[in-house]
């Protein structure tokens, strides 16, 4: 074999080493590719604010308000993987300041309403690899108030990824108040961003608010747990 024909197929073998590694990162950098028993912790600093009114026949409309600014541990423990589908424990704690304003009203000043959001906590959650929400599990006959904590929350952070590389994609997801199309870009050098923008264009459907809410015991409109898909 001469030396030519050697370069030539050290060249060849060279580009389809690099042509595979072009797949390989083309389609991971679409996918979420969690270690099972590994602990993600994660500083999260959660931002929301929300305005409604329900008004129903023969009753006064009701106007309400809420804001919530937290700092908090965010842990995840991805537990089994199935089928293109993550099993995973969440483990939320507060690692800061953490208010909820509910009509002005810090709700989290009150340490048994605290007590019943944080201590103690886990949840579990089945995210595709992709990064949409299949579903939420929670410990029998946990408290409400912490399902809908869970629920207001792991609802804005859904971001679900193409499963390929892409600069721009649309989904539909669902959170507390219904399903919706978002559109995703990502920012910076395209290639390689992490940097995603999420925004949500529109609703597509809408989830029934409920016809009672019981304030005395907890049942606030921005912490419902009422059912959904995730």
């Amino acid at each position: 074999m001469t030396t030519k024909q050697k370069i030539l197929i050290a060249t060849l073998v060279a580009l389809i080493l690099l042509g595979g590694i072009a797949v390989w990162y083309f389609s991971a950098v679409g996918q979420y590719r969690l270690s099972l028993g590994k602990r993600y912790a994660y500083h999260l600093t959660y931002h929301h604010t929300a305005r409604s009114t329900i008004a129903l026949p023969g009753v006064e409309a009701q106007s309400n308000s809420g804001e919530m600014d937290c700092e908090m541990k965010w842990d995840m423990v991805p537990l089994r993987f199935d089928e293109g589908v993550y099993t995973i424990a969440l483990f939320p704690a507060p690692a800061g300041d953490c208010r909820f304003l509910f009509n002005d009203k810090d709700l989290l000043d009150d340490a048994a309403f605290r007590e019943r959001v944080f201590t103690d906590k886990y949840a579990v959650i089945r995210m595709d690899n992709k990064g949409t929400i299949q579903g939420l599990a929670f410990r029998k006959n946990e408290d409400a108030l912490f399902k809908g904590f869970i629920k207001l929350i792991i609802s804005d952070l859904q971001f679900s990824l193409p499963g390929g590389f892409a600069a721009n994609w649309r989904t539909e997801e669902q959170d507390r108040y219904g399903r919706y199309a978002a559109d995703h870009s990502r920012k910076g050098w395209r290639f390689l961003s992490n940097d995603i923008e999420k925004k949500k264009e529109r609703y597509l459907t809408l989830t029934a608010i409920p016809k009672f809410c019981n304030f005395a015991a907890g049942h606030h409109p921005f912490f419902s747990s009422t059912s959904s898909s995730f």
